[in-house]
């Protein structure tokens, strides 16, 4: 496993729900020096940060150790759609079939 990899993973999500590195630093009580550090690589991350990081973001681990990109932000996704009213839900799904059937005809053009 790719520390490196995990490292990304976690910025991208910290980013994703607009935590900055001096808030989740508070959050995990330590400077925010020392976590920088730990996300760009240069200090160790211990694990029982990266579980506390993990509980603070509302992520799951499996998804940061495992998933990629995509999966994050496909459960990001999936999220944001489940606050959706059905008439906001029913309009993006049409738009979405607009562009698909876009896709095709362009595609067999």
């Amino acid at each position: 496993m790719n520390t490196k990899t995990i490292l990304k993973r976690l910025r991208l999500v910290r980013i994703k729900k607009g935590w900055s590195q001096r808030k989740l630093a508070k959050q995990l009580e330590m400077s925010p020096q020392y976590y920088s550090y730990i996300e760009r690589g240069v200090t160790p991350l211990r694990m029982d940060y990266f579980l506390r990081a993990c509980e603070i973001l509302e992520t799951d681990s499996v998804v940061l150790l495992e998933g990629g990109i995509k999966t994050i932000l496909r459960n990001s996704i999936e999220e944001k759609l489940t606050r959706l009213s059905k008439r906001d839900f029913f309009l993006i799904e049409k738009i979405l079939d607009i562009m698909l059937s876009e896709e095709a005809s362009a595609a067999e053009g």
